[in-house]
């Protein structure tokens, strides 16, 4: 019960968060996977009570965010990869911090 929602909730929301802060990519995609990852760890939390049934219709329209999400995600990634912007912003954070590697 606990792998297939309620972690993927957990860890959607923690890349999606440090997307939307670092902006590596586009807001969009950071809080569609923010929401998604919302709700289908409120799914799985409604199918660890028993409120709904583990395979149902409430369960798949939950999920669909965080599906889109994943699918949005991969095709970005590999079409357009990170932003150079931001990557190149944390390059000079990391210079001027005085970073010793």
């Amino acid at each position: 019960m606990l792998g297939p929602n309620f972690m993927l909730g957990i860890n959607s929301m923690m890349y999606s968060y440090l997307f939307f802060k670092s902006k590596l990519v586009p807001r969009f995609i950071s809080i569609l996977g923010m929401t998604g990852a919302t709700l289908v760890f409120m799914a799985a939390l409604l199918e660890m009570f028993g409120v709904i049934q583990q395979v149902s219709v409430w369960g798949v329209i939950l999920s669909l965010p965080v599906a889109a999400n994943e699918m949005i995600l991969a095709v970005w990634l590999i079409f357009k990869g990170f932003s150079e912007s931001a990557l190149a912003t944390m390059s000079t954070k990391k210079k001027a911090f005085g970073s010793s590697t």
